[in-house]
């Protein structure tokens, strides 16, 4: 009977220490990568991005991330005989900081969300056309007319939504995902789904 009681001694000294070591990890940096959709889901991409974290409080932290977000599609479909598709690319780079609240935190779990702004940079490649068929275009043949109304070059503040899960493998490596919304003044609405790859650090 002594050494059941020895043993579970052990194993409640051992969670003990390794609840202490994990809590007093209170920074991390991480790296995402995911699929991402811009608008209303049409242009579709991936994005990646990097961010530290830090708790100043047991279920409150900050962070600050460096990102990027490529998009492309093509507007007009194309077949075997005519090549007639007109190519679309959108690519971002943004600068972001956020608040975040965890609804759990434990050893093991880390259920939250975060709030915060971005500055956007981005490269955009977005043609409208339209067609004029015969007779009215004076020609025997429909006729393509590219416009393009959208600056190629954007700079844009926008808020971020976040969504996100962490699974501690040990006291430093931790994985998870995370799911966003994000929208700005130039109009951009993209979604974001990414799995998180990351480690603890005092």
């Amino acid at each position: 009977m002594k050494y059941l009681f020895f043993f579970v001694f052990l194993i409640v000294s051992y969670k003990g220490v390794s609840q202490k070591k994990i809590s007093t990890y209170n920074k991390s940096f991480q790296f995402d990568i995911g699929t991402s959709f811009n608008g209303s889901g049409d242009l579709g991409g991936f994005v990646v991005y990097s961010e530290y974290n830090k708790y100043f409080k047991k279920h409150f932290s900050y962070s600050v991330g460096l990102g990027a977000t490529f998009h492309d599609n093509s507007s007009i479909s194309n077949n075997s005989i005519d090549e007639r598709s007109l190519y679309i690319t959108i690519a971002g780079l943004e600068v972001l900081g956020k608040i975040g609240y965890s609804f759990v935190k434990t050893n093991k779990h880390d259920l939250g969300v975060k709030l915060g702004v971005l500055i956007r940079y981005q490269s955009n490649s977005t043609d409208s056309y339209e067609t004029d068929y015969p007779p009215y275009n004076g020609y025997n043949v429909p006729i393509v007319i590219i416009v393009n109304n959208e600056p190629q070059r954007s700079l844009s503040l926008g808020g971020i939504a976040q969504l996100c899960y962490n699974y501690s493998i040990n006291e430093k490596i931790f994985v998870g995902t995370s799911g966003s919304f994000q929208s700005d003044t130039n109009e951009d609405a993209i979604s974001k789904l990414s799995l998180t790859f990351g480690m603890r650090f005092n």
